[in-house]
């Protein structure tokens, strides 16, 4: 998804917040699955800030920095099909 929507501003973030996984063992996991977004360690410090209590947790940023929509779980329609609404506003 993050490479299809690149050129439409689509930017792909992941926050691991499982603490005791160190930075290597998450490159190896983003290796593993073949994952090519950004991947930041953020501890469950910042998993409670932003009230995350489950796995995954999407977040929808617009340009201004505003969360717009929140998702729990993983649906990949769903996702693409939000995806594409977000992207197609002004």
């Amino acid at each position: 998804m993050a490479e299809k929507h690149k050129e439409k501003g689509l930017a792909v973030l992941a926050v691991n917040t499982h603490a005791r996984e160190t930075a290597e063992q998450v490159k190896s996991f983003a290796r593993e699955k073949g994952l090519k977004h950004t991947l930041l360690q953020g501890g469950t410090a910042v998993a409670h800030k932003y009230g995350v209590y489950a796995t995954p947790t999407t977040f929808f940023i617009d340009k201004a920095g505003a969360v717009v929509a929140r998702e729990v779980g993983f649906d990949a329609a769903g996702l693409e099909a939000k995806i594409a609404a977000l992207l197609a506003r002004p």
